[in-house]
């Protein structure tokens, strides 16, 4: 008291503040303004009351103008960060080297509470819905934040980013939103990372919680199924039926459809390293459906099960095979074309995959009764030249 009444002074006490406040910051409690200049203490004891408000952040007005009663610079700390914080149920206070000018509010908390598909069941080239949910615990709306959608596939060691959008929402008091965005299903295994408020824009009570990721697979396999017409009809010229022949046997391939498969250079995949040179050949190292993950399933570098195929009249031995589906009714084979590529004694990943599946007779498959059941990976259409498409072919 003895300072005071030596010296002038200037000090304000604002209920109600009508200037701007730093982002995220609701609303605040009366602010406290001294103009301290002419004086010399180590520290003072600030006591303010909190007009029913919750205090999360301590706001430091490091530019008050006495004039106009506005503060043109924020400094915004957590209330830990000043010696001495305590409150109860109508004031608060703390220690600080100057008056200067003080406040303390209340802030929002921005949350990415879900990541949602418009479908669990993708295929290829599909259009898939990714929905976010953000909510907004506060007592402010916020009526434009960045929401960021990031999409980063995985290469077998790392996540890999392919896809970054930013849209902006709105969100009410203690409300949440939902946000869509829009991408085309592409085979593999994806993280998907939302981010709200990603360049901190907004003060807030939890920083931690602005962000979550899902992970979603789009499987690299196409399943194709159905029926061989097994009938072969002996006739004259006229027609006139002398014999049916109901046999049913063979194979069905599928290749890429900017080669001619030359069947009797196939050989079985059944190399010390081949189905890690498949994956890489067909850039789907890594995937959780690869082949490697598929047909070596143990993990020691060998195919689980292996069958023989006659192909043209030749027995090809120990071609690796795994379930097609659900059932071991139809299997599925790999093997490649020794005619083309760098070798013909060993696959080394430039020559070219054949797959390979046996002729069965009215037998039940995951999707009905039929007569072959096949996985084709959705990469084998890109394994040479520029039409993206596989050829069927029957044997």
């Amino acid at each position: 008291q003895n300072l005071i009444s030596l010296k002038p002074f200037r000090q304000q006490l604002i209920i109600n503040y009508k200037g701007k406040l730093p982002r995220g910051v609701s609303k605040i409690t009366p602010i406290f303004a001294f103009d301290d200049k002419a004086y010399n203490f180590s520290q003072a004891k600030i006591v303010l009351p909190k007009n029913n408000l919750r205090v999360d952040y301590i706001l430091h007005c490091t530019d008050w103008n006495f004039t106009t009663q506005v503060c043109y610079s924020w400094e915004v700390k957590k209330p830990s960060y000043y010696n001495g914080f305590g409150e109860n149920r109508t004031h608060f206070w703390f220690y600080a080297k100057h008056f200067d000018s003080y406040t303390a509010g209340d802030a929002v908390d921005l949350k990415v509470e879900n990541i949602s598909f418009n479908t669990t069941s993708p295929i290829e080239g599909q259009n898939i819905t990714v929905t976010v949910n953000v909510s907004n615990t506060g007592n402010a709306s916020i009526t434009s934040v960045k929401l960021q959608l990031n999409i980063s596939l995985w290469n077998g060691t790392a996540w890999v980013l392919k896809h970054s959008e930013e849209k902006n929402t709105s969100i009410g008091i203690n409300d949440s939103n939902t946000t869509d965005f829009y991408w085309t299903a592409v085979p593999g295994t994806y993280k998907f990372n939302a981010y709200v408020d990603p360049y901190d824009s907004f003060i807030e009570t939890n920083e931690s919680n602005n962000q979550l990721s899902k992970n979603y697979t789009v499987p690299e396999w196409q399943i194709f199924y159905g029926q061989v017409n097994n009938k072969l009809l002996l006739a004259d010229s006229s027609l006139n039926n002398f014999t049916i022949w109901t046999g049913l046997f063979g194979n069905i391939y599928f290749a890429d459809s900017d080669f001619s498969v030359n069947f009797s250079a196939l050989k079985p995949l059944n190399g010390s390293n081949d189905l890690a040179e498949a994956d890489d050949a067909l850039n789907i190292t890594g995937f959780s459906d690869s082949i490697k993950a598929l047909w070596d399933r143990d993990g020691n570098n060998v195919a689980d099960k292996f069958d023989n195929f006659t192909i043209r009249n030749r027995v090809v031995f120990n071609v690796p095979v795994v379930n097609s589906t659900n059932s071991s009714n139809f299997e599925t084979g790999l093997l490649w074309d020794s005619s083309t590529g760098d070798s013909s004694s060993e696959y080394d990943g430039s020559q070219y995959l054949v797959v390979v599946t046996k002729i069965k007779n009215d037998l039940q498959g995951k999707y009905g009764v039929y007569d072959y059941e096949v996985r084709v990976p959705s990469a084998l259409k890109n394994q040479v030249g520029t039409n993206e498409l596989v050829t069927f072919y029957s044997d």
